[in-house]
């Protein structure tokens, strides 16, 4: 089997990795390994589930553009793709005067970063909204929500596949070597050749680096 681009991989990285190379290059011939019988089986559909809003981060930096961006992009993708998720928002609290000063600076970050609808409650809209949360102050970030990013995968890996390309799962990658134009890999399934291969695996990825 030969190939342009091999994605080894099939977590959220790894899937989000192949959907972007086929929107941007659509004839692109491209398969997806994963050594799990299915996707997102370690860390992607193991996590809290948060849609971060991108509250903490510095104004200005890469982290807070991505977390801001990324999680709109999350929510569009969601609902294209008739994936559930909450966007209820949290409260963060503060219990004593110094953590209301820092309430203040997240107020501050947010604003900047770009998000809207953030507001200061006191102690009985907070018991509304979180009775077993206690403070002498709150802020709401109405931003904030949670996925199943495991549905998430999923969906990825069907639109992957909508596209055109192969998701092989069971398909642990066991051998890699290079040759003048193309890599050649073993993996659970059989061999495969590609130019150009892309480590997506996680906390694997050490291995697969050793392995090429």
């Amino acid at each position: 089997m030969t190939s342009d681009v091999v994605v080894i991989g099939g977590g959220i990285v790894g899937l989000a990795t192949a959907r972007a190379l086929l929107t941007a290059e659509p004839s692109v011939d491209l398969v997806v390994l994963e050594k799990e019988p299915e996707v997102a089986t370690h860390q992607s559909g193991r996590n809290s589930g948060v849609i971060h809003s991108g509250i903490y981060y510095a104004p200005g930096s890469l982290k807070a553009a991505l977390c801001v961006r990324g999680a709109k992009q999350l929510v569009e993708f969601c609902e294209h793709h008739a994936v559930p998720f909450t966007r209820d928002g949290k409260v963060v609290v503060a219990t004593t005067p110094e953590e209301r000063v820092r309430l203040d600076e997240l107020e501050r970050r947010g604003r900047a970063n770009g998000l809207t609808g953030l507001r200061r409650i006191g102690q009985q809209e907070l018991s509304e909204l979180e009775p077993h949360a206690a403070g002498s102050d709150g802020l709401f970030v109405p931003q904030t929500g949670a996925v199943d990013f495991g549905h998430v995968a999923r969906a990825l890996a069907d639109d992957v596949r909508a596209k055109g390309a192969a998701v092989l799962t069971n398909a642990t990658v066991t051998a890699a070597s290079k040759g003048p134009t193309h890599w050649r890999l073993a993996h659970g399934g059989g061999d495969l050749t590609a130019r150009m291969v892309v480590n997506c695996a996680g906390l694997y990825s050490d291995r697969i680096a050793a392995l090429m």
